[in-house]
């Protein structure tokens, strides 16, 4: 136990007890679950009167420790009870760089993990700190910048108020002028200030500058940096506050559509596993931390998946009129289940929205890929896929369907039958039913039928009427049945 009576004599003499009872502490809590919350409030006090600047660092990074390990109520009495926070803030405008620093650090940390924490910084002085830091009014400010920025992050996690309050002091200006420094670390940071501000205000000024922002750190074409800008963009799409004339006013298609040349670029693509130190090397460049299943996959990967999230959804909110497909064609001929999911998705918000500008090149493209890819496809893509064919091949003609029969598409209907999703299955069965009365006219209704038994398809039904409780699915198989002139 400390003899406190005794550290308290000693401390007028000297800082040197101060720092055997700080080195003590710091190592108890390294080695043990069991402290004294007595000790360390009493270590508190003596190191906070201390004059040396090693003694403050050591109970900085002592409080910082200790609340991580334990984070215990008491704990958070005591660093009421000794106004720590207000300690930290002044600490913060100290001349010494080292204790500047640790203690800057200390409000990144604290204000990263809870919004009662962040409040309490707040409400001594957190603001006008980072104000000063970052209209270089601080002593280190220079070295301080980044950590300013991230505390804004931190607290632009948690709502609106501390975004309004956070754009007062970190400025349009002053955010664009961090975009354009170049140093990608800080925009990093700017695109999930971007990001965050995007999906928690509903101020249109701040929305304006946020999509800006990110329009400008798209066009910088950074992998790493553009991923976490296009999850930006794609939650903002997904919020009931989209506003689709600001988002529209800003060619944001544009700098999304530099992303896809990189995917005609990538020879990954075509391989099913990549190369063990292609991987590794990608994972280490554009990781981030998105908290989602998509830090699964490569960097690349991520970023494609990303792009083609915020396109499909800027379809589906009618955002884009004009869409050219071949974007897509090497994420829809690839090995990557995750990836031909995404691009037929993709595929099918711009055929449902007409966006698309290149419908032969599609045409041309799907009929070279249907005999092989598109009936190799895993079970997960064959839905995305299905979707996707279906609402291409109405529109087509009945000498391009042919190819698509000759292509082997009657096989692949066969496939789609067996999904067991009602509404895939409702429009094979209309599709089908559609081109076999065209056929029919076409005095070739003979060969739909052939090719159709071939595939099992006689079976597919009899299986699909066994186990079906829909009505509508009953009667669109009949209305085929009677139309491609077979019996089950």
């Amino acid at each position: 136990m400390i003899d406190y009576k005794s550290a308290d004599c000693q401390l007028k003499k000297s800082n040197r007890v101060i720092n055997e009872h700080s080195a003590n502490m710091s190592s108890r809590f390294s080695k043990t679950d069991a402290f004294n919350c007595d000790e360390l409030l009493h270590l508190c006090q003596l190191m906070m009167n201390s004059t040396n600047s090693e003694n403050v660092v050591e109970l900085i990074n002592i409080i910082r420790k200790s609340y991580a390990k334990f984070q215990d109520e008491n704990l958070l009495n005591i660093f009421d009870e000794l106004n720590i926070f207000r300690f930290i803030i002044t600490n913060a405008y100290l001349e010494d760089a080292l204790v500047s620093s640790s203690s800057i650090l200390f409000i990144v940390s604290f204000t990263a993990t809870n919004e009662n924490l962040a409040q309490l910084f707040i409400e001594n002085g957190l603001f006008y700190l980072i104000s000063e830091i970052l209209q270089e009014k601080h002593v280190h400010s220079n070295i301080l910048v980044k950590d300013a920025i991230s505390i804004i992050v931190n607290l632009s996690c948690f709502c609106d108020t501390y975004i309004k309050r956070a754009w007062r002091v970190f400025t349009p200006n002053l955010f664009f002028e961090q975009i354009s420094s170049k140093n990608f670390e800080i925009i990093k940071i700017c695109a999930k200030f971007a990001a965050n501000s995007l999906q928690l205000c509903t101020i249109e000024s701040i929305i304006e500058v946020s999509l800006n922002g990110l329009y400008k750190i798209l066009e910088l074409n950074n992998p790493e940096i553009s991923i976490i800008a296009l999850h930006g963009l794609s939650k903002y799409l997904d919020s009931p506050c989209f506003n689709k004339l600001l988002f529209t006013k800003i060619n944001l298609q544009k700098s999304i559509e530099i992303i896809f040349p990189l995917i005609s670029n990538n020879q990954s693509l075509s391989t099913e596993n990549l190369n063990d130190n292609l991987h590794n090397e990608l994972n280490n460049k554009f990781n981030c931390d998105l908290n989602n299943r998509l830090n699964k996959l490569n960097g690349y990967d991520n970023l494609f998946i990303q792009a083609c999230l915020v396109i499909g959804k800027m379809n589906q909110k009618k955002c884009i009129t004009e869409f050219s497909t071949e974007q897509l064609f090497p994420l829809l001929d690839c090995n990557r289940p995750k990836l031909q999911e995404i691009a037929f998705w993709c595929l099918k918000c711009a055929l449902v929205q007409n966006s698309i500008i290149d419908f032969p090149k599609l045409i041309d493209f799907l009929l070279g890929i249907c005999k092989d890819k598109l009936h190799q496809a895993t079970f997960n893509v064959l839905v995305y896929e299905a979707d996707a064919l279906l609402s291409i091949l109405p529109k087509v003609e009945y000498k391009i369907f042919k190819q698509f029969v000759e292509n082997g598409i009657i096989e692949l209907f066969v496939k789609f039958l067996l999904i067991e999703n009602f509404q895939i299955q409702k429009d094979t069965l209309r599709v089908m039913s559609n081109f076999c009365s065209i056929a029919a006219a076409h005095n070739e209704s003979e060969n739909i039928k052939k090719l159709f038994i071939q595939a099992e398809g006689v079976e597919t039904l009899r299986e699909l009427i066994d186990r079906n409780c829909d009505s509508q699915i009953d009667k669109a198989i009949f209305k085929f049945i009677e139309m491609i002139d077979i019996k089950l």
